[in-house]
């Protein structure tokens, strides 16, 4: 609905011309004027501009949206505002992507905790090889020099019982 079929209906009612109106998603905390509520569409022209007369919250009245052109047949202001309607389910779908979208957030940031934690884990189990790998090593080396002194003592034993005969 327009701005002149909006007058035009107010002169015809006898309605005050104080309106609840919603710019985009937000209804704003004060009625407005007409005066006003051109100039809001002026100042936010690619918004969607809906308004609610104020004599309508009683009875839930239905939204209307506001148009720059006249769309035919349109003679009741108070009809249902389909597009908010429409907006109203995408919001609830864009609310359960976002939902998901945390979740997947969520999983990715435990994922990245668990990622860390295994990198640490590796780290430290390859320390500790590299360790035991040199530990291995260094024994095999002792036990290598413990039997080249096994094996001399046992010769000079054997020297030392053959010159006491």
């Amino acid at each position: 609905m327009t701005l002149p079929q909006l007058k035009k209906f107010l002169k015809t009612a006898t309605k005050q011309d104080r309106w609840w109106v919603a710019v985009g998603e937000n209804v704003l905390d004060e009625t407005q004027t007409m005066s006003e509520i051109k100039a809001l569409s002026e100042k936010y022209p690619d918004w969607e501009i809906c308004m609610l007369h104020e004599s309508q919250t009683d009875k839930d009245g239905e939204w209307i949206l506001l148009t720059e052109e006249e769309v035919e047949g349109e003679h009741n202001p108070f009809r249902p505002a389909g597009p908010i309607e429409t907006m109203l389910g995408e919001m609830s779908k864009l609310k359960a992507d976002l939902a998901d979208a945390h979740r997947i957030v969520d999983i990715l940031r435990e994922f990245t905790t668990f990622n860390d934690q295994y990198t640490a884990r590796k780290e430290e189990l390859e320390e500790r090889e590299r360790y035991l790998q040199e530990s291995e090593d260094a024994l095999m080396e002792k036990a290598q020099h413990l039997e080249e002194l096994r094996v001399e003592l046992e010769h000079k034993q054997e020297k030392a019982a053959a010159r006491a005969r």
